[in-house]
């Protein structure tokens, strides 16, 4: 009788050893997905910015003063 229960205690807890491992490789194979998802910043342009301005010139727009307020 012991026995047999011994023997379904250390099912039990071989059966939630093998759960956890499997929530463990879950995980780590979650965390390599997220790894090589993440993007790289982006450095702005600073010439981009002049290159707007001359496209806008190019188009024949007027470019309003800029009028700052306090000055």
């Amino acid at each position: 009788m012991a026995i047999g229960h011994i023997a379904l205690v250390l099912e039990e807890k071989e059966m939630q050893i093998a759960a956890k491992d499997a929530e463990v490789e879950s995980l780590k194979a979650q965390l390599e997905r997220e790894k090589r998802g993440r993007k790289v910043k982006t450095v702005p342009n600073p010439s981009r910015r002049f290159v707007d301005v001359s496209e806008t010139l190019a188009a024949g727009n007027p470019i309003e003063p800029i009028v700052r307020e306090g000055r």
